[in-house]
Formats: structure tokens, sequence, C-alpha cells
């Protein structure tokens, strides 16, 4: 970010602080007066307000130079750019994105763990929830969409208006809103979603390698395609004399405006905004790793992770109820265990056959079936799936059986039975 636009920020947050200033004044009741300790403590607020977006901001800073050293470094064009630069000065760049890259994460934690950030939860309380895991689910190639998916909709005229707006065309008006305050918040909201869908796809993938797909998927490069696809820059109200324009600096502009519409639909639908983004970015970045996404499918050697089944004594339905005010619905291998499974009735699910091979998309295709021992059965096979994962085969399979209502029923009800006799036994010997 350059001083220009670095000084313009500036001025917008003092005129705003001060028209706030002179917007309490006018609305205090006449014939009312603040009392010294109500002055000091609004004072203490106020200057550990901006005391925080002060650190914010310089994190920010520190954010968007590892990106431009990123985009600038990237091994496509680097070398473009030693032409221009000596080997030792490149060095030197090389160096400083790799300390960059270590110290950003850093920087964000002691935001996060600092005491004065929690003043912000009273304030922004009615902002949108906090994302569960639960509702971000992994990429599968069938899921891959063909084209680029429909907007979202943003839903206040206000927000969306904003996200097309650059500092340098609303900085003479008070107030006024433009793309640069939304997209540190499009960026924060990005890069979860991106870990959370990335994590969850790929746990054989180590840390730093995952971290590289996430950077490909969140980069200035990638998000400005997105934006030419979807032709923002006709919308983009800006004035590209005053940044004396680049190209690299129209990628940096077309970034962050992609960055401020996902804030913008977030923000501006606090009650569905975050699970809309978060499904149009997952086909979104699923087109752009496609061929990632394929192999990970085809891989025989699969990880399943514990990572994402492991929490406290809390069922799913609950946490899901926690996040969402509403239960979750359960998959069908949850709700067949639940109905029937236990210590007296075990579920399985193998393989029925060796895996084919799928003569349109090339993948594999595996058959599961799932089988019942107890409850007067014996390797009983009560239904059975195909599908190009095992994990999806199994749960197809799941479904199969429960839609046998009658023969669910009849098991349902014996270990119902059975339940009711243990804890009577239970409440008789105590």
């Amino acid at each position: 970010m350059d001083n220009k636009r670095k000084h313009n920020s500036d001025e917008l947050a003092e005129r705003s602080y001060k028209q706030r200033k002179k917007d309490a004044l006018l609305l205090r009741p006449q014939g009312t007066s603040t009392s010294t300790s109500d002055t000091e403590n609004n004072r203490t607020q106020n200057s550990v307000f901006f005391k925080t977006v002060e650190k914010c901001q310089a994190a920010l800073y520190v954010q968007n130079l590892v990106r431009d050293l990123d985009e600038i470094l990237d091994q496509d064009i680097r070398g473009s750019i030693s032409e221009i630069l000596s080997d030792e000065t490149l060095k030197k760049c090389l160096s400083l994105q790799t300390s960059l890259r270590e110290s950003k994460e850093k920087i964000f934690q002691k935001i996060g763990k600092d005491k004065s950030s929690e003043n912000f939860h009273h304030e922004n309380s009615k902002l949108p929830k906090i994302l569960s895991p639960l509702s971000i689910s992994p990429w599968k190639s069938s899921s891959i969409p063909s084209e680029y998916p429909p907007l979202p909709e943003i839903l206040d005229p206000t927000l969306e208006a904003a996200t097309f707006i650059h500092c340098s065309v609303s900085a003479g008006r008070k107030g006024a809103l433009n793309y640069e305050q939304l997209e540190l918040i499009g960026d924060a909201y990005m890069e979860l979603i991106a870990t959370l869908l990335i994590s969850q796809t790929f746990p054989s993938l180590s840390p730093g390698k995952q971290s590289q797909i996430r950077e490909l998927l969140i980069k200035n490069i990638t998000l400005a395609k997105y934006s030419l696809q979807y032709q923002f820059e006709k919308r983009l109200k800006i004035d590209w004399t005053l940044l004396q324009s680049t190209s690299l600096t129209k990628v940096k502009v077309l970034g962050d405006v992609f960055e401020a519409f996902v804030a913008a639909v977030i923000l501006s639908d606090p009650i569905d905004g975050v699970q809309r983004a978060s499904q149009w970015l997952k086909s979104l970045w699923s087109m752009t790793i496609a061929t990632t996404i394929k192999l990970e499918d085809k891989s025989e050697n699969k990880v399943q992770s514990h990572l994402w089944h492991l929490r406290g004594n809390i069922s799913p339905e609950k946490v899901a109820e926690a996040f969402n005010n509403q239960p979750i619905e359960l998959n069908a291998k949850e709700k067949l265990q639940k109905l029937i499974g236990g210590k007296h009735a075990k579920l399985s699910y193998r393989d029925l056959s060796p895996p084919t091979k799928d003569p349109q998309t090339k993948l594999a295709v595996f058959s599961i079936g799932v089988f019942l021992d107890g409850w007067g059965e014996k390797n009983k096979m009560l239904g059975s799936g195909q599908a190009n994962g095992k994990k999806e085969a199994g749960l197809k399979a799941a479904a199969v059986a429960l839609n046998n209502e009658k023969l669910i029923k009849l098991y349902a009800d014996q270990k119902k039975a059975l339940m009711g006799l243990e804890t009577k036994d239970n409440q008789s010997s105590t």
C-alpha cells in the first residue's frame, strides 16, 4: 500500500472519529451534561479502540507486504524481475519474504490475545456468526462445476455500492464507505474458509503444502482473475490516474475488490451470509485446483484424519445447534447407528468388490455394503452403494438401509426394549 493510500485511510479515520464526536454532542438531550467520570471513561474507551485499530492496520500492512512479495517473486515472473534487480538484491527480497511469512502468524496471534480487543465483543454483537467447521465439507471431484457459479447476492445496497468504490473517489465525502474498509474482513473470512476446506480435503498433506494451496487460492492474481470473470472492473469507481497505475497495481485493486465483495455478502446477511459465501467460494476454488482434487479422489492411500471428529462430550446435533440455532440433519451413517447400533449390535462397512473405473470420468468407483451383527442377525447386508469415494459409497449404503423402514423399525424397537430393561435393572439395583 503506497503512502498516498495510507494517508487517505488515516484522514478518513480521523474525519470519521470527529464526525462521531460531533453527532454525539448533537444527539445529547438538552439540559444534560456529561460528568467528569463519564468523560474520562469515554476517552479511555476511544483510546483503547483506536489503539486496537492501529494495531490491526499495522498487521494488515505486513500481510499486504507478504502478499505483494509472493506475487512479485512468483516463480513464473521471477525471470523478468531478475533482469532488473541484481542477484544480491533478489536474494535480500527472498530473505525478507521468508522472514515475513514466519512472523505474520505471530503478529495476528498477538493481536488476538490483546485484551484491548475484548472491547469489540460488546460493540459488534450483531456481526455475522462465526463459521462452524461442521458447516464446511470437503471438496469432491463430482461436485466441481463446469462453469463459474452465479454471484451470491449482497442484501444491503450501501454495502454493495461500497464494494466497488475506491477511496480516491469517496475521500471527499464524510463517512463514505469504500472497498478498502471491507477487504480486511473479506480476507480474514476467505483465509479461514480456505483453510477448513483444504484441511478436510487433503489431510495427508503437510501443513506447509496445505499453506501453499491456500496461498494459491487467496493471492491477488487468482482473485483478480475471478473479478475479471465476473466483470467487477466495469462496476468499479476509481481514479486510476491518482494511482499512477501499472498492471501489478490493477491486479492488487481487483484482488482487493473481490475480498470486499465477500465481506459485503457476509455482513449484509447475518443469518446465512457466511454459509452462502462459503458455498460460492468452495465451488469457485474447486475449479482452480480441480486437478489436485481429482488426484486426491483417485488416491488409494487416503488418510482419515481424526482432527474433525475429536470434540468434547457433546453430540454433533448440539454442536450444530449452538452455531445455527437449529438441529443439524444427521448423515445416513450417523442416523442408522443412532437407530439400531450400539454395544449389542455392530454395523460394519465393507468392500463388496474391487473398485472399477468410471468410463466417463476415469475415476475409481467403489462398491460398499453395510452389514449388521446383532438383533438376531449375523453378517446381514442392509444396503449397498456406489461412489467415487469409499466414504460417500458408505453413506449411500446407509441411506439404502434406512429406506427399508419396516426392517429398521423392527431392529430399533428391539434396541428400545433392551435399553428400557437395562434402565429398569439399574434403577432396581440402586
